[in-house]
């Protein structure tokens, strides 16, 4: 009788479950929120320390909202100026008008006496309508950071919109969605500031006057960007931030007559512009897209 033996038995190892890796250029690195709240209130702590100190040492800033100055300090620069300096002809200086509540200037002085001083905005036609006194100035203007002013006019609105996105965000589970919602948020969110805000395409009318072919204007540019300014039907005129230029506006139906911005750039700056306008992307794959784990073991 042939007697068989019963064939060995192989037991298979259940393997562990791997984690699918982050998706991304670059490995994303998490921080406890203990230390992120740590990081974030010294951050805020020195960047008020820094403030005040700055105050006591006499400096003040101020943002440019007119193209009174024209290229000297175009909208959105941010005046750096210093209290208790002396100012004479050709300074620029800071200061608050006779009318009450008006805003502060940021003018250059054309003219000193012993009654105070005269100044006028570089692309005006006339010197300002009042003597500036010693008691109106508020600081001489030492430095004009382009671009700047911009950022702080809209830092709250960027705030709000950070916030908001984060609220969104705590509603989505998974965490790759989550992210991606947060980063098209804050895109979407800088996309209608600068919609609204204008810093890349605005423009002023500073005067105009009538001739037989129709209007004479002088525009100025309040745009970060090289523009071209055009009239419906008319010409046009290239201008850089701060910069004056001339346009004849003809006549359109009944009167009106139209103006548009749009940017002026070689192929390199619509590069560098699709680049800035990606940069949502390239944030998302340097950093990292966390993906959910995935339970794939077998009881």
């Amino acid at each position: 009788m042939l007697e068989t033996a019963p064939l060995p038995t192989v037991e298979h190892a259940a393997a562990a479950p791997v984690s699918p890796p982050a998706v991304g250029l670059l490995p994303r690195r998490r921080r406890g929120p203990a230390l992120r709240a740590v990081l974030g209130a010294a951050s805020l702590v020195a960047v008020l320390v820094a403030l005040a100190a700055a105050w006591v040492a006499g400096l003040r800033v101020f943002v440019v909202e007119s193209p009174s100055m024209g290229t000297a300090a175009p909208v959105g620069s941010l005046v750096v100026g210093q209290a208790g300096r002396a100012a004479s002809v050709g300074d620029l200086i800071t200061f608050r008008p006779p009318e009450a509540g008006s805003t502060p200037y940021t003018h250059r002085v054309v003219a000193a006496t012993g009654a105070g001083l005269t100044t006028r905005g570089d692309v005006n036609g006339a010197a300002d309508p009042w003597v500036v006194r010693p008691s109106m100035v508020i600081a001489r203007a030492t430095a004009v950071i382009p671009a700047v002013g911009w950022l702080i006019k809209s830092a709250p609105l960027l705030l709000g919109a950070l916030v908001i996105a984060q609220v969104v965000g705590l509603f989505v589970r998974a965490p790759a969605t989550r992210w991606s919602i947060r980063t098209a948020a804050l895109a979407l969110a800088v996309a209608a500031i600068a919609w609204t805000m204008k810093p890349f395409s605005g423009f002023v009318l500073l005067n105009s006057a009538a001739s037989p072919e129709g209007m004479r204007t002088r525009v100025v540019s309040t745009a970060l960007l090289p523009i071209r300014v055009s009239a419906v039907h008319g010409g046009h005129v290239d201008l850089t931030s701060g910069q004056v230029g001339l346009l004849l506006m003809p006549r359109g139906a009944g009167g009106h007559v139209t103006m548009a911005a749009q940017l002026d750039l070689d192929p390199l700056g619509w590069g560098v512009v699709a680049l800035v306008c990606l940069a949502p992307v390239f944030a998302v794959l340097a950093a990292g897209v966390p993906v959910e784990e995935r339970d794939d073991a077998h009881p």
